[in-house]
């Protein structure tokens, strides 16, 4: 909205035409109508001085104002836009986080998986290993066992029998044997 002379010229001109109802109020009180007319005079003036000088102040003041919220606006929308790309990238960083997250748990059940079953693995070769050992061990043990117990047997053997030779050979047989023992040996010698 721009002010120019002609404005305040209607101003004025409004004014005076206003007068005599002005007039007449004030006419009660005693002041006069040359009275009204200086102070639409004055008033005009102040209207022309103001416009005059105060034009290029106040335009320019207006203009600085506006231009302000303009570029106070545009900043405003430029920031709204940047926030609004700056929301775009971090919710797709969001969603990117979330889908790595979720890979990196299927990673971990795979890779937990796969070393359960080394371990289930590993244990059962080491315990075919140790039943192989144990069995290797055993058999040790039974031919051990086996040879301990032959030789006993062989012993007691001879001992048995030894017993039952002494038993059965006293002085007579022994002397009998002996001598039969001695005509085979002439026997043998004469051949």
């Amino acid at each position: 909205m721009k002010f120019t002379f002609t404005a305040g010229l209607a101003s004025a001109g409004l004014l005076l035409a206003t007068a005599p109802f002005v007039w007449a109020a004030g006419a009660e009180g005693g002041s006069s109508p040359l009275d009204f007319v200086w102070k639409v005079v004055n008033f005009a003036v102040l209207v022309f001085i103001l416009y005059r000088f105060g034009k290029a102040p106040i335009s320019a003041a207006l203009n600085n104002s506006a231009q302000q919220a303009r570029q106070n606006l545009e900043s405003a929308r430029e920031a709204e836009k940047r926030a609004d790309n700056e929301l775009v990238d971090l919710r797709a960083k969001v969603a990117q986080l979330e889908q790595e997250a979720a890979s990196m748990v299927v990673r971990a059940r795979e890779e937990a998986e796969a070393e359960r079953q080394r371990i289930v693995e590993l244990g059962r070769t080491e315990v075919e290993q140790m039943a192989e050992h144990a069995k290797i061990a055993l058999q040790r043990e039974r031919r051990k066992a086996e040879i301990e117990l032959r030789a006993w047997m062989a012993e007691e053997s001879v001992k048995l029998a030894e017993e039952k030779m002494n038993a059965q050979l006293n002085g007579a047989k022994q002397e009998e044997l002996m001598k039969s023992f001695v005509q085979q040996l002439k026997t043998k010698e004469a051949l």
